[in-house]
């Protein structure tokens, strides 16, 4: 495993309890990923340290020393490697698309629990969420994380399934958990994480090893992106009734001073029609009038019509139903767009 090295180290008859510092350098690649894995999830180690030619310079006490064998122990960290900060940002139309594998920028505020610097060259990890695999990143990294320090990484791509299975499996119910997406909000979700981390212990030039690292609950701020078909996120905010049929009637214009009308001339004695009244206009008031007398009352086939087509813009509203409605709608069109079956009934 590597070397145990004692500094000033003085004996007293009986027990002695010795500070030593632990230089791991193993020569089994899978004792070396076994342990560095273990570590990270807090796990306990019994360690045998047993003494050798090496162990002092002073010629009188080689054999001494060399016939020395010690029992210690190294506790793991319980410290989270994946940090709060680690956002993600979907594009609503890539998300909803049936044909191609879906695509999500992910970045990962990550935790160096070491007292030296941990290099990261290559990150694989597997996301789920409600028990349902989400998506996967295996990409290089590339970053170094100062001792007992947080960095956030490069923004990395999260590859999820195509096809209707994963929407209607994992996509749909997680919209349908989180309405308030769809609507521009951004929520705290939370993703269970199997990752492997080809990882390099004090710094670049290091010690490379690979981690394996499982972490639950990870707290991912989800914020959707993007456009959905006619429509974009802002103009989702302006359509929460799409049943109403009120209208409020602009101010009426005020008459001019042109506008007032002179006295009608008198006929004369030979004109056959009778002299008008003289008239003049009076000026308009303005006055806002709410058009409610001679709007029709929406009968159930027009505001079926007008939700239907609300909904075929942007989701109407947070509840769930319409959520669900907006979404296989969208899903449908996108999909005879691209000459396939509409998959919702």
């Amino acid at each position: 495993m590597g070397k145990a090295i004692m500094k000033d180290m003085v004996l007293v008859p009986g027990n002695n309890s010795l500070p030593a510092e632990f230089r791991l350098q193993p020569t089994n690649e899978q004792v070396r990923d076994g342990f560095l894995s273990g570590y990270v999830a807090g796990a306990s180690f019994a360690l045998d340290i047993a003494g050798g030619a090496d162990s002092t310079p002073v010629a009188s006490l080689k054999e001494a020393m060399a016939s020395i064998k010690m029992a210690s122990s190294i506790t793991g960290i319980t410290d989270k490697l994946i940090a709060p900060g680690t956002a993600s940002q979907p594009d609503l139309g890539n998300m909803l698309q049936l044909t191609e594998s879906r695509r999500t920028p992910v970045q990962v505020m990550i935790y160096n629990p070491f007292d030296t610097p941990l290099h990261i060259k290559r990150m694989k990890a597997v996301n789920s969420w409600d028990g349902k695999e989400f998506g996967v990143v295996d990409e290089d990294v590339g970053m170094t994380i100062p001792p007992k320090s947080t960095a956030l990484s490069p923004t990395v791509t999260m590859v999820s399934p195509s096809g209707l299975g994963f929407m209607m499996s994992t996509l749909l119910p997680l919209m349908m958990a989180y309405p308030g997406l769809l609507v521009g909000a951004a929520a705290e979700v939370p993703f269970n994480i199997q990752s492997t981390i080809v990882s390099v212990l004090g710094g670049p030039d290091g010690y490379e090893g690979n981690v394996v690292y499982a972490q639950s609950d990870v707290p991912i701020k989800v914020q959707i992106g993007g456009t959905a078909p006619e429509g974009t996120m802002s103009q989702i905010l302006g359509d929460l009734d799409p049943t109403s049929t009120t209208a409020v009637a602009s101010p009426s214009p005020v008459a001019s001073p042109s506008s007032v009308a002179s006295p009608s001339p008198t006929a004369t004695e030979a004109g056959p029609a009778p002299t008008p009244e003289p008239s003049v206009a009076e000026p308009s008031t303005t006055v806002a009038v709410e058009e409610t007398s001679n709007a029709p009352e929406p009968t159930p086939e027009t505001a079926a019509l007008k939700k239907r087509q609300a909904l075929e813009s942007a989701p109407s509203s947070t509840d769930p139903v319409v959520v669900e409605a907006w979404v296989k709608s969208t899903v449908n069109k996108l999909a005879i767009e691209k000459g396939l079956p509409a998959p919702f009934a």
